[in-house]
């Protein structure tokens, strides 16, 4: 599981950071959000090929490598 000071680390490393697929930037970090009819972390595989850096995800189902967090 990845800590708050990890986290904390990237970001000052990729200061950018997305919730949406069809809006990520290069080496942003994608926060896979979720509300009652959505689940981002489908979008997990579709961020890393848009170019994010990292995906932070809550679901441990949707874990590929080492750029996604959990």
């Amino acid at each position: 599981m990845t800590t708050i000071n990890t986290l904390h680390s990237l970001f000052l490393k990729y200061p950018v950071v997305s919730t949406d697929t069809r809006k990520i930037a290069p080496n942003s970090i994608f926060f896979a959000l979720r509300g009652e009819n959505f689940d981002a972390n489908t979008f997990t595989k579709e961020a890393l090929e848009k170019g994010a850096k990292y995906v932070v995800i809550d679901n441990k189902d949707y874990f590929i490598d080492e750029r996604t967090l959990l």
